[in-house]
């Protein structure tokens, strides 16, 4: 079963920032604090503050959202359109963000 999930992030203020990269660890790349969304279709599972950080390994674009309610999201893929999530309960395919 696939499932959309929709992420959209208002009102976040980016900082680059530099970070070193060890061959195991993707480069932090910029980091935001702000308003999060999380949308199941119409079905709206959070809207709250949280951070977000952007890194890069390779090829693969990582974005790691931390909610004020202390769920933790990984989105990775190698582009913004071609995402999936990584949350405590698995992995889905198909995810916009």
């Amino acid at each position: 079963m696939s499932v959309k999930r929709k992420f959209g992030l208002f009102g976040a203020l980016l900082i680059s920032s530099t970070a070193l990269a060890f061959p195991s660890q993707a480069e932090t790349v910029a980091r935001a604090n702000g308003r999060c969304q999380l949308k199941e279709n119409s079905y709206e599972a959070y809207n709250g503050y949280c951070t977000v950080k952007q890194k890069q390994n390779g090829g693969t674009t990582i974005f790691v959202v931390d909610l004020e309610n202390g769920n933790r999201f990984r989105f990775s893929g190698p582009s913004r359109q071609q995402l999936h999530v990584e949350t405590p309960s698995g992995i889905e395919q198909n995810v916009l963000y």
